[in-house]
């Protein structure tokens, strides 16, 4: 068989110059050295820590010791923290809802946040929960913006509500929150009457949550539902470096700047202003740690072609072919 085509097949050794890569000796440290790594079973990360001269300002962490396991809070106060994600720069924590039973009236409840903490607008949901029942949230953005709104939920029998899990305005019903929102009020109207619907939903709920945790059923209506949660849900908080807004300024400042390893990149915040420091393509570990981003950079993969001289008799020679895949093998181990 005569070969017209000076090349016939094009290909990548990707998988096989993975096979070759070098692997990180040891995984990276979470935590600045002497300082404690977790409280109970959630991880402390730096540039939060627990301590003195453990944590950056405002990631000063109290651990509860008296509880079994231990529980971290956000120092100071009474928020517990339920976990700190170092890559999507999250912290999950619990907050409190407000709950009101049928003939109640009045009730709320207020949470503020201090920076460089903020309620993310893509993970949490502000949530009301009854049936006759409309709930405001009122709060204020990072620049002191007033924000105000509201949802209903209406049902007038038990047969008309919801079987869930998702709200659909009749048993429950959500609605987003803004970027950048650091305090909020969550209160009932009293304009809606109830008492028709106090034998099949003689509860209402509110509250701002993590928008993957809750999911409704017609048990959430009743007291056991604000009982067995102990009146607290889970909601996700958005943290980035605040001293500067954004990367450009931070770098301009370079001996405060946060992202101390070597092989880190420095993105701005979507929520609020600030920047994030994360472990370069290739590595992982804490980018807010000097040496703190370990691994090995992916190198830029080569185009390896089958050429004539890998033919003979109109057939591929896979023997050359192996030998030049391991040559390219020897240049990136």
């Amino acid at each position: 068989m005569t070969v017209v085509a000076k090349r016939v097949l094009v290909f990548q050794v990707a998988a096989t110059l993975l096979s070759a890569s070098v692997v990180a000796a040891a995984a990276a440290a979470i935590s600045k050295p002497g300082c404690p790594s977790e409280c109970g079973e959630v991880d402390i990360p730096y540039p939060f820590g627990i301590g003195t001269d453990c944590s950056m300002e405002g990631f000063n962490i109290t651990c509860n010791d008296t509880t079994d396991p231990p529980k971290p809070f956000i120092a100071p106060g009474n928020v517990e923290i339920l976990g700190v994600s170092l890559v999507d720069h999250e912290l999950r924590v619990h907050i409190y809802m407000v709950g009101q039973c049928y003939e109640q009236s009045g009730n709320y409840s207020t949470t503020s946040l201090d920076l460089p903490f903020l309620f993310s607008a893509a993970s949490s949901k502000f949530t009301v929960v009854g049936c006759s029942t409309l709930a405001y949230v009122v709060g204020q953005n990072v620049k002191d913006n007033a924000y105000a709104s509201g949802c209903v939920s209406y049902c007038d029998d038990a047969g008309g509500v919801s079987e869930g899990p998702d709200c659909d305005g009749m048993g429950c019903c959500q609605t987003s929150i803004p970027k950048s929102l650091v305090g909020f009020t969550a209160y009932f109207s009293d304009s809606l009457n109830n008492s028709q619907v106090a034998s099949f939903s003689p509860c209402s709920y509110a509250f701002v949550a993590d928008k993957d945790w809750f999911r409704f059923n017609k048990s959430t209506l009743f007291p056991d539902f604000g009982d067995e949660t102990n009146y607290q849900v889970p909601v996700v908080l958005d943290w980035a470096m605040r001293n500067q807004s954004s990367c450009r300024d931070a770098e301009a400042d370079y001996p405060n700047y946060a992202c101390r390893s070597a092989h880190s990149d420095c993105f701005n915040s979507t929520n609020g202003p600030g920047y994030l420091c994360k472990c370069s393509q290739g590595y992982t570990g804490n980018p807010y740690l000097e040496g703190g981003c370990q691994g090995t950079p992916r190198p830029s993969l080569p185009i390896c072609s089958i050429t004539p001289s890998f033919i003979s008799d109109g057939r591929i020679n896979a023997r050359q072919i192996s030998t030049s895949a391991n040559f390219l093998m020897s240049i990136y181990a």
